[in-house]
């Protein structure tokens, strides 16, 4: 089968520059470690974790990306995750390599380059934990320049593929490819170890050949060729150019038979094609989602002072003793701005409980959208006592008022 040549999109670029910095990102924390630091079981963790994004469907994970992170990181150094100064100097303390400069920009840095499923998360952690003595030395050879990178890549994804699978929720089980080959990938200093996990499986199958020694060996000789330059470039490629190589079915016609009383059977549905969809917008979004937050800090800056988390805002006291959660969202026009209305509502109702679980009945909750929604979308959050905030010009509108 020919593979097409890899699109050098500016979607792409942005793509491929995110995952190198979480390389650098990576590296540069191994380079730090000392030998006691880099069998340290908590560490490895760290490093793993650090290679996953919490990417959300809008495109603004990063934030909440860089705060878990930072957690792991803080619970590896034993102090609270207080503030990025605070967690800094802990830092620099444990690194001596790292300069409190160095320390802080580190931690403000946005990293991340697959979503790890947040169910497989625990069983991912106590795997790297058991493993740790084998992890460490797969972390050793791959971060090496001592041998040729397709004896190395071969050797480590050979043993690799001969650990034990890790288990999931239901009695399943995936392999240590997935969680493991991004933070492989990143530790090569030659950027040649392939990142092995669901994106890959159709461009491994299309060449022929498994998630082991000789499909990682196959991946690496795929770079340099198809304008692929390195495995970041080839991690993206398996992505967005996956109907390159298999075949697109034919779509069905609206008047199928097998549609009865207006539905159709489910079929399987590709994985990769919303992670596609995803990274091609986020860019984009994260502007937009942005813009809109500092529209809204900017209208009520003089009267009250928005915080943030893994939420988008909240209001402290903003009526007598209540606070007001706030998801903010780019659209609610269409399929897809209904969709983030929707996961709005899911985010809004998830915060309260994880955040506020001990006064829910004290917090109130709102969904902030650029224009005036219709009455459909009104009606809806209503029904569920969620207010909604809106801009006119430069005035905010909407309730609850602010």
């Amino acid at each position: 089968m020919t593979l097409h040549v890899f699109k050098s999109t500016r979607t792409n670029r942005e793509w491929v520059r995110s995952e190198r910095r979480t390389a650098a990102f990576i590296r540069a924390f191994w380079a730090a470690a000392s030998a006691r630091q880099r069998k340290d079981p908590e560490f490895l963790w760290f490093l793993t974790a650090c290679a996953w994004t919490n990417a959300r469907a809008d495109g603004t994970g990063d934030e909440s990306t860089r705060e878990w992170r930072n957690d792991i990181l803080a619970d590896y150094l034993g102090v609270d995750y207080q503030s990025i100064s605070v967690l800094g100097k802990a830092l620099s303390r444990a690194f001596p390599k790292f300069t409190a400069f160095k320390a802080s920009r580190l931690l403000t840095t946005q990293t991340g380059i697959t979503n790890h499923y947040t169910a497989i998360r625990p069983r991912t952690r106590r795997y790297v934990l058991r493993h740790a003595r084998d992890l460490c030395s797969l972390f050793n050879a791959v971060s090496s320049h001592q041998q040729p990178p397709e004896e190395k890549i071969r050797g480590v994804a050979t043993q690799l593929a001969r650990m034990r699978r890790i288990s999931t929720p239901g009695g399943g089980s995936i392999s240590p490819f997935n969680p493991l080959s991004p933070v492989l990938a990143c530790l090569d200093p030659n950027r040649r170890f392939p990142i092995m996990n669901q994106r890959t499986h159709r461009l491994l199958r299309a060449i022929g050949k498994e998630h082991d020694g000789d499909g990682a060996v196959a991946l690496y000789n795929l770079i340099g060729s198809h304008g692929i330059r390195d495995s970041f470039d080839l991690d993206v490629y398996s992505q967005v150019a996956e109907g390159d190589f298999r075949p697109v079915p034919r779509r069905k016609s609206a008047r199928s038979t097998d549609r009865k009383g207006g539905h159709r059977f489910l079929p399987i549905k590709s994985e990769v094609d919303s992670f596609a969809r995803m990274a091609a917008r986020s860019v984009r979004i994260r502007k937009e989602h942005n813009k809109l937050t500092n529209r809204f800090r900017k209208a009520v800056f003089a009267n009250v002072r928005p915080q943030e988390k893994n939420f988008d805002l909240l209001i402290d006291g903003w009526k007598g003793n209540r606070q007001l959660l706030i998801e903010a969202k780019t659209d609610w026009k269409g399929p897809t701005g209904r969709m983030q209305i929707r996961q709005a509502i899911g985010q809004l109702f998830d915060y309260r409980l994880q955040y506020f679980a001990e006064d829910l009945a004290s917090v109130d909750l709102a969904v902030l959208v650029p224009t005036e929604p219709n009455d459909e979308i009104k009606n809806l959050l209503d029904s569920l006592r969620i207010g909604v905030l809106w801009f006119q010009g430069r005035r905010l509108c909407g309730k609850p008022t602010l």
